[in-house]
């Protein structure tokens, strides 16, 4: 089993989501939460955090030495389909700017030239439309919905069959999976259709040269197009980002012809070429912003990777059967110092659960206290212990007497409080002359809900138990 280790990348993401789902998680938690148990003993910090993705990724790398995993493929599927659609880009960018070179009637020669309105509306225009249309889309639509343009989904469909992952379900979690989930992945695809503009520019750029090497090239445009003075408007606004440079700058238009023939104007004989402001143009509003986007979808992608908290409700499942203590033998000793806080008055003692608490939890309570009752000075006290709670808080609740709303408010009062530890809601079943019960399976599947649906990673749910008797080692 490999050692301690708690950076993921992607292939470990679409491998711990495959393997997740071929199995059930509390048989798979069961033979494996002995080695998850030494690696965090490794781990140095409390922070809930911090062990779980340290513990999942040793289960992942215990599950991955049992079966082959498919990561590694589906990331090089999505490598390899990037490289092929950069390529068909670069391809058919340059096929655009050979196609906008067309052949003009210039004092009765044809001359192969470009029309200037119509290249920058098709090399530069077009592009910041379908960017512009694109990104309104995500904040309108897919934002919300967590859907994936249709190019990003044709490229993941294509990279999971490359990559022999056959589990379509699985590669739904991943894609639309929740909180963090679906970024890691659309950042990928993200970042790979950016790629494919990058190289979509670059072949613009290597086009234009190469008609520039090719051919004579001239430069024209359509006087009812538009006016001289709208078009050097437009030329300056463009050129606004590198005219300090005094590289590539519009054009006068005393170096200028008209002709009457062809109702366009061209350059004048012996006047500078245009084609420095058709480069910058090229360069400045179609390959820097793209490679901009290209960064920021590294950059989008790195973040979602370090920020996964696996807060969905399968992922709490492992967690807790991973981390579930066997109750029949004592641990090696308690850690020390939580808070009990009595919700709503139940009257519990703290001996009824202590038991329990030391065993099971492998904590010790330091104090018992109530909340949601009649009494401000007792829960006045209440705030004030949970703030110097050592090692965080643990709710005693009943099972029946879940209200989401008024749990919510305490649980934020608690963390508003600076609270930053491991909160723990002790879930109890029926208590008949003080001494409480095993919550049934309804209701602690309500308890598991609410508290996965506040998805805290230092929130964890767990439903009492009556303490086994201990057995004496020999």
């Amino acid at each position: 089993m490999a050692g301690l280790r708690s950076k993921w990348r992607l292939a470990d993401v679409v491998d711990f989501e495959v393997l997740l789902s071929k199995s059930e998680a509390a048989a798979e938690a069961c033979r494996h939460r002995e080695e998850v148990g030494r690696i965090l003993a490794g781990v140095r910090t409390r922070k809930e955090r911090v062990r779980r993705r340290a513990g999942l990724m040793a289960w992942l790398d215990a599950r991955r030495m049992e079966e082959d995993p498919v990561g590694p493929r589906v990331v090089g599927a999505l490598k390899a389909a990037s490289l092929v659609f950069g390529l068909a880009a670069f391809l058919i960018g340059i096929g655009v700017v050979r196609g906008l070179l067309v052949s003009v009637d210039v004092h009765g020669e044809a001359q192969r030239a470009y029309n200037i309105w119509l290249f920058l509306a098709v090399t530069v225009g077009l592009q910041w439309l379908l960017f512009l249309g694109a990104g309104v889309g995500y904040i309108m639509v897919r934002r919300q919905r967590g859907t994936l343009p249709l190019l990003q989904r044709l490229v993941g469909e294509l990279a999971r069959l490359l990559g022999g992952m056959p589990d379509r379900e699985a590669w739904k979690r991943l894609t639309h999976g929740g909180r963090g989930y679906g970024a890691t992945l659309s950042w990928r695809l993200a970042r790979m259709t950016q790629g494919a503009a990058v190289g979509f520019n670059l072949g613009m750029l290597a086009g234009f040269f190469g008609c520039l090497w090719l051919f004579d090239v001239g430069f024209y445009w359509e006087s009812t197009l538009m006016t001289p003075p709208s078009m050097s408007r437009l030329f300056d606004v463009l050129a606004l980002p590198w005219s300090w440079s005094g590289v590539g700058l519009p054009r006068g238009w005393s170096e200028e012809e008209y002709s009457l023939l062809g109702k366009h104007f061209h350059e004048a004989a012996g006047g500078r070429q245009w084609w420095p402001y058709l480069a910058m143009c090229l360069s400045v509003w179609g390959l820097i912003p793209r490679l901009g986007a290209w960064v920021i979808c590294l950059g989008g992608e790195k973040r979602a990777l370090g920020g996964l908290d696996f807060q969905e409700p399968r992922h709490r499942e492992l967690w807790r059967q991973l981390t579930r203590v066997e109750r029949n033998l004592m641990t090696e000793g308690p850690e020390d110092g939580v808070v009990l806080l009595d919700v709503g008055g139940i009257g519990i003692a703290t001996d009824a659960v202590k038991e329990f608490l030391l065993r099971g939890m492998r904590v010790n309570p330091e104090g018992l206290y109530a909340a949601a009752i009649l009494d401000a000075e007792a829960e006045a006290e209440a705030w004030t212990a949970i703030r110097k709670a050592p090692l965080g808080v643990v709710f005693l609740v009943e099972g029946w007497a879940l209200s989401p709303k008024q749990m919510t408010a305490i649980y934020q009062r608690v963390r508003a409080g600076g609270m930053d530890r491991l909160l723990r809601f002790l879930v109890l079943g029926e208590i008949r002359d003080g001494v409480p019960a095993a919550p049934s399976t309804e209701e602690f599947a309500q308890w598991k809900d609410f508290v996965d649906g506040l998805r805290d990673p230092s929130a964890e749910v767990v439903a009492y138990e009556m303490p086994k008797p201990v057995i004496e080692r020999e």
